[in-house]
């Protein structure tokens, strides 16, 4: 095995540190999701990420066997690259010809999936393929590595892709994903949230930032300051979110709140 290909120690700290950062997200379902597929597009060297979970309903390679439940992307240059790909879901079939998502993949019942387009089609196949040029080619995409989960008829699915002009995927990195795959499952509904559960993604604005003030020891006249706000308007603030949470007094909205001050944070920051 070439040096190159084996994973280093840094390739290590960086799965473990990623995995790290989605525990610490981890109360908040949508949270946790969107910085995995937004970190990974880093850790891998990846143009594009997209993240979905789907439930299968109905037998592999008829029309719409996968309904998506949630679809999370990013890192597209432009929209119109972004539509280009995204054709593929009117279509109803993932595993159209010469997708390297094949229904074989898909459906396998086993519980971790990694693989790279190479796996599943040679460049003479890939390059002359309907899939290629319908959708990858047109959004200005190439070389791809995946990594599929399955729980029960719940298909979660990572594609990372690289643009048209970019080096393909090493070895290397097809290793790394396989690791980030493990630590995942061992967390999935334990410190990972499970789907459909409260996410501060659904608070306002306001409300979010007067939290974030709470949660991190300001008292009601601190965080008016904070936020150029009334005392009195923060203290509406502060009674929408008990009732919010249905908690009786500020100990019990921190104690139940403590688990989302990461999520809190970063979603503040991005804005």
């Amino acid at each position: 095995m070439s040096k190159s290909q084996r994973m280093r120690i840094r390739d290590y700290r960086r799965i473990y540190e990623l995995v790290g950062q989605c525990r610490e997200l981890g109360a908040d379902p949508l949270a946790w999701r969107e910085h995995l597929q937004n970190a990974a597009r880093d850790v891998f060297g990846s143009q594009i990420a997209i993240y979905t979970e789907s439930d299968r309903v109905a037998e592999p390679g008829t029309r719409d066997w996968l309904r998506i439940r949630l679809h999370l992307d990013s890192g597209w240059p432009c929209e119109s690259d972004r539509r280009a790909m995204f054709r593929l879901y009117e279509t109803g079939h993932p595993d159209c010809e010469g997708s390297p998502f094949t229904s074989e993949i898909a459906d396998s019942p086993r519980l971790l999936k990694v693989g790279c387009r190479r796996d599943a089609l040679d460049d003479r196949r890939w390059y002359r393929g309907f899939f290629y040029n319908e959708f990858m080619k047109p959004a200005h995409m190439d070389d791809a590595i995946m990594m599929r989960h399955r729980l029960g008829d719940e298909i979660r699915l990572l594609v990372l892709q690289r643009a048209n002009n970019d080096v393909a995927f090493e070895l290397r990195q097809i290793r790394m994903l396989r690791l980030l795959g493990v630590e995942l499952a061992r967390e999935f509904n334990q410190s990972l949230a499970a789907r459909g559960g409260f996410s501060v993604a659904d608070l306002a604005p306001r409300l979010r930032q007067v939290l974030i003030g709470l949660l991190e020891g300001d008292s009601e006249k601190q965080v008016a300051l904070r936020l150029s706000l009334s005392q009195h308007t923060v203290h509406d603030y502060v009674k929408s979110l008990h009732k919010r949470f249905q908690v009786q007094s500020r100990g019990e909205l921190l104690s139940r709140c403590q688990p989302y001050l990461r999520s809190l944070q970063a979603m503040q920051r991005k804005h």
